[in-house]
Protein backbone atom coordinates (compact mmCIF):
# COMPACT_ATOMS: atom_id res chain seq x y z
CA UNK A 1 0.00 0.00 0.00
CA UNK A 2 1.20 3.50 -0.81
CA UNK A 3 2.17 5.37 2.35
CA UNK A 4 1.44 9.10 2.40
CA UNK A 5 1.99 11.42 5.35
CA UNK A 6 1.92 15.09 6.29
CA UNK A 7 4.91 16.90 7.76
CA UNK A 8 4.47 18.73 11.10
CA UNK A 9 4.75 22.10 9.35
CA UNK A 10 1.84 21.22 7.05
CA UNK A 11 -0.18 20.00 10.02
CA UNK A 12 0.27 23.44 11.56
CA UNK A 13 -1.02 25.46 8.62
CA UNK A 14 -3.26 28.35 9.63
CA UNK A 15 -6.17 26.77 7.73
CA UNK A 16 -7.64 23.29 7.55
CA UNK A 17 -6.03 21.44 4.65
CA UNK A 18 -7.26 18.19 3.09
CA UNK A 19 -5.24 15.99 0.76
CA UNK A 20 -7.08 13.25 -1.12
CA UNK A 21 -5.17 10.22 -2.41
CA UNK A 22 -6.84 7.89 -4.91
CA UNK A 23 -4.73 4.87 -5.86
CA UNK A 24 -5.73 2.79 -8.90
CA UNK A 25 -4.10 -0.55 -9.68
CA UNK A 26 -4.67 -2.47 -12.91
CA UNK A 27 -6.45 0.19 -14.97
CA UNK A 28 -7.72 -1.00 -18.37
CA UNK A 29 -7.76 2.23 -20.37
CA UNK A 30 -9.87 0.71 -23.16
CA UNK A 31 -12.68 0.21 -20.66
CA UNK A 32 -12.25 3.83 -19.53
CA UNK A 33 -13.46 5.41 -22.78
CA UNK A 34 -17.26 5.00 -22.23
CA UNK A 35 -16.96 6.55 -18.77
CA UNK A 36 -15.04 9.52 -20.15
CA UNK A 37 -17.74 10.08 -22.77
CA UNK A 38 -20.37 9.97 -20.02
CA UNK A 39 -18.52 12.49 -17.82
CA UNK A 40 -17.97 14.80 -20.77
CA UNK A 41 -21.67 14.64 -21.69
CA UNK A 42 -22.53 15.41 -18.07
CA UNK A 43 -20.33 18.51 -18.08
CA UNK A 44 -21.91 19.74 -21.30
CA UNK A 45 -25.42 19.14 -19.91
CA UNK A 46 -24.82 20.43 -16.37
CA UNK A 47 -27.71 22.52 -15.05
CA UNK A 48 -27.31 25.90 -13.40
CA UNK A 49 -27.05 24.62 -9.82
CA UNK A 50 -24.38 22.02 -10.60
CA UNK A 51 -22.34 24.43 -12.69
CA UNK A 52 -22.67 27.11 -10.03
CA UNK A 53 -21.19 24.79 -7.38
CA UNK A 54 -18.29 23.84 -9.66
CA UNK A 55 -17.59 27.49 -10.48
CA UNK A 56 -17.72 28.38 -6.76
CA UNK A 57 -14.96 25.85 -6.06
CA UNK A 58 -12.94 27.12 -8.99
CA UNK A 59 -13.34 30.66 -7.61
CA UNK A 60 -12.08 29.45 -4.21
CA UNK A 61 -8.94 28.04 -5.83
CA UNK A 62 -8.51 31.21 -7.90
CA UNK A 63 -8.57 33.27 -4.71
CA UNK A 64 -6.03 30.96 -3.07
CA UNK A 65 -3.70 30.97 -6.08
CA UNK A 66 -3.98 34.72 -6.68
CA UNK A 67 -3.24 35.52 -3.04
CA UNK A 68 0.03 33.59 -3.46
CA UNK A 69 0.95 35.18 -6.78
CA UNK A 70 -0.16 32.39 -9.11
CA UNK A 71 -2.81 31.86 -11.80
CA UNK A 72 -5.32 29.00 -11.48
CA UNK A 73 -6.09 27.61 -14.97
CA UNK A 74 -9.17 25.44 -14.40
CA UNK A 75 -11.79 28.02 -15.42
CA UNK A 76 -10.11 28.44 -18.82
CA UNK A 77 -9.84 24.66 -19.18
CA UNK A 78 -13.54 24.24 -18.39
CA UNK A 79 -14.45 26.87 -20.96
CA UNK A 80 -12.30 25.00 -23.48
CA UNK A 81 -13.89 21.59 -23.04
CA UNK A 82 -17.38 23.09 -23.13
CA UNK A 83 -16.51 23.94 -26.75
CA UNK A 84 -14.79 20.67 -27.73
CA UNK A 85 -13.82 17.33 -26.15
CA UNK A 86 -10.40 17.15 -24.50
CA UNK A 87 -7.57 15.42 -26.35
CA UNK A 88 -4.71 13.22 -25.17
CA UNK A 89 -4.43 9.83 -23.56
CA UNK A 90 -7.29 8.32 -21.58
CA UNK A 91 -5.66 8.92 -18.18
CA UNK A 92 -4.85 12.55 -18.97
CA UNK A 93 -8.41 13.13 -20.15
CA UNK A 94 -9.74 11.43 -17.02
CA UNK A 95 -7.72 13.87 -14.91
CA UNK A 96 -8.99 16.93 -16.78
CA UNK A 97 -12.61 15.76 -16.81
CA UNK A 98 -12.50 14.90 -13.10
CA UNK A 99 -11.14 18.36 -12.30
CA UNK A 100 -13.58 20.27 -14.50
CA UNK A 101 -16.60 18.25 -13.37
CA UNK A 102 -15.86 18.85 -9.67
CA UNK A 103 -13.92 22.14 -9.59
CA UNK A 104 -11.25 20.53 -7.37
CA UNK A 105 -7.51 20.70 -8.12
CA UNK A 106 -5.97 17.29 -8.88
CA UNK A 107 -2.73 15.77 -10.10
CA UNK A 108 -1.86 12.29 -11.40
CA UNK A 109 1.34 10.27 -11.32
CA UNK A 110 2.61 6.87 -12.39
CA UNK A 111 2.59 4.71 -9.27
CA UNK A 112 5.52 2.57 -10.45
CA UNK A 113 7.72 5.67 -10.80
CA UNK A 114 7.34 6.72 -7.16
CA UNK A 115 10.20 5.90 -4.80
CA UNK A 116 9.47 5.06 -1.17
CA UNK A 117 6.96 6.83 1.05
CA UNK A 118 5.33 10.15 0.13
CA UNK A 119 5.25 13.27 2.26
CA UNK A 120 3.09 16.36 1.89
CA UNK A 121 5.40 19.17 2.97
CA UNK A 122 6.24 22.85 2.56
CA UNK A 123 9.13 23.76 0.27
CA UNK A 124 12.17 25.70 1.38
CA UNK A 125 13.22 28.77 -0.62
CA UNK A 126 15.10 27.78 -3.76
CA UNK A 127 14.22 24.07 -3.80
CA UNK A 128 13.92 22.79 -7.35
CA UNK A 129 12.61 19.81 -9.29
CA UNK A 130 12.44 18.87 -12.97
CA UNK A 131 9.00 19.82 -14.22
CA UNK A 132 7.24 18.83 -17.43
CA UNK A 133 8.85 21.62 -19.47
CA UNK A 134 11.72 22.97 -17.38
CA UNK A 135 13.29 23.14 -13.94
CA UNK A 136 10.79 24.39 -11.36
CA UNK A 137 12.02 26.63 -8.55
CA UNK A 138 9.81 26.58 -5.46
CA UNK A 139 9.00 29.47 -3.17
CA UNK A 140 9.17 29.35 0.60
CA UNK A 141 6.24 27.46 2.15
CA UNK A 142 4.82 26.28 -1.17
CA UNK A 143 2.85 23.03 -0.61
CA UNK A 144 4.67 20.14 -2.30
CA UNK A 145 4.65 16.35 -2.42
CA UNK A 146 7.93 14.47 -1.97
CA UNK A 147 9.05 10.89 -2.39
CA UNK A 148 12.44 9.43 -1.44
CA UNK A 149 14.13 11.05 -4.45
CA UNK A 150 12.69 14.55 -4.21
CA UNK A 151 9.70 16.75 -5.01
CA UNK A 152 7.18 15.16 -7.37
CA UNK A 153 4.60 17.97 -7.45
CA UNK A 154 3.84 21.51 -6.35
CA UNK A 155 0.28 22.66 -5.70
CA UNK A 156 0.95 25.90 -7.57
CA UNK A 157 3.40 24.71 -10.25
CA UNK A 158 2.30 21.20 -11.16
CA UNK A 159 3.93 17.76 -11.48
CA UNK A 160 7.47 16.61 -12.12
CA UNK A 161 8.82 14.81 -15.18
CA UNK A 162 10.04 11.65 -13.42
CA UNK A 163 6.66 10.40 -12.21
CA UNK A 164 4.62 11.70 -15.15
CA UNK A 165 1.76 9.55 -16.41
CA UNK A 166 2.58 7.42 -19.42
CA UNK A 167 0.16 6.15 -22.03
CA UNK A 168 0.81 2.58 -20.91
CA UNK A 169 0.45 3.30 -17.16
CA UNK A 170 -1.84 0.82 -15.43
CA UNK A 171 -1.06 1.71 -11.82
CA UNK A 172 -1.81 5.35 -11.08
CA UNK A 173 -2.19 7.67 -8.10
CA UNK A 174 -4.31 10.82 -8.16
CA UNK A 175 -3.89 13.58 -5.59
CA UNK A 176 -6.67 16.02 -4.75
CA UNK A 177 -5.81 19.27 -3.00
CA UNK A 178 -7.92 21.41 -0.71
CA UNK A 179 -7.78 25.19 -0.35
CA UNK A 180 -8.69 27.60 2.46
CA UNK A 181 -12.30 27.89 1.22
CA UNK A 182 -12.65 24.31 -0.05
CA UNK A 183 -13.87 21.89 2.61
CA UNK A 184 -12.71 18.38 3.34
CA UNK A 185 -16.15 17.06 2.41
CA UNK A 186 -15.82 18.68 -1.03
CA UNK A 187 -12.44 17.00 -1.54
CA UNK A 188 -13.92 13.68 -0.39
CA UNK A 189 -16.85 14.00 -2.80
CA UNK A 190 -14.44 14.77 -5.65
CA UNK A 191 -12.33 11.72 -4.76
CA UNK A 192 -15.40 9.49 -4.91
CA UNK A 193 -16.46 11.05 -8.22
CA UNK A 194 -12.98 10.36 -9.60
CA UNK A 195 -13.14 6.73 -8.45
CA UNK A 196 -16.54 6.38 -10.10
CA UNK A 197 -15.02 7.25 -13.49
CA UNK A 198 -12.88 4.12 -13.18
CA UNK A 199 -15.70 1.82 -12.04
CA UNK A 200 -15.73 -0.29 -15.22
CA UNK A 201 -11.96 -0.51 -15.73
CA UNK A 202 -11.56 -3.60 -13.52
CA UNK A 203 -9.07 -1.87 -11.23
CA UNK A 204 -8.61 -1.91 -7.48
CA UNK A 205 -9.26 1.50 -5.93
CA UNK A 206 -8.08 2.87 -2.59
CA UNK A 207 -9.27 6.29 -1.39
CA UNK A 208 -7.52 8.07 1.46
CA UNK A 209 -8.07 11.50 2.95
CA UNK A 210 -5.42 13.24 5.04
CA UNK A 211 -6.67 16.22 7.02
CA UNK A 212 -5.12 18.77 9.33
CA UNK A 213 -7.08 20.12 12.29
CA UNK A 214 -8.59 23.56 12.56
CA UNK A 215 -6.11 26.28 13.47
CA UNK A 216 -6.04 26.95 17.18
CA UNK A 217 -7.33 23.50 18.14
CA UNK A 218 -4.14 22.50 19.94
CA UNK A 219 -1.23 20.27 18.86
CA UNK A 220 -1.60 19.39 15.18
CA UNK A 221 -1.35 16.03 13.47
CA UNK A 222 -2.69 14.90 10.13
CA UNK A 223 -5.47 12.34 10.33
CA UNK A 224 -5.77 9.60 7.70
CA UNK A 225 -9.26 8.43 6.75
CA UNK A 226 -9.08 5.32 4.55
CA UNK A 227 -11.96 4.39 2.30
CA UNK A 228 -10.71 1.27 0.47
CA UNK A 229 -12.95 -0.18 -2.20
CA UNK A 230 -12.82 -2.59 -5.13
CA UNK A 231 -14.24 -1.29 -8.36
CA UNK A 232 -15.41 -3.93 -10.78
Amino acid sequence: MLTVGMSPIVCNLSWKFTLGVVTLRGVDCKRLEPALEKVYAGIRAANGDVLERVLARIAAFEEYFTSNGWHFPLRRQLEGILKRPPSGGALVRALLLAETSTGVLMGAHSLSALKGDLLCDLAAEGETFVGIRNTVRCRTNEIVLRDAEGIIASVFQGPDQRTLLKKESKNVVFFLFGAPSVTGSEVEAAAKALAEIFRDTLCAVDIRLLRTREAGSGPQSGSDDALPRQVS
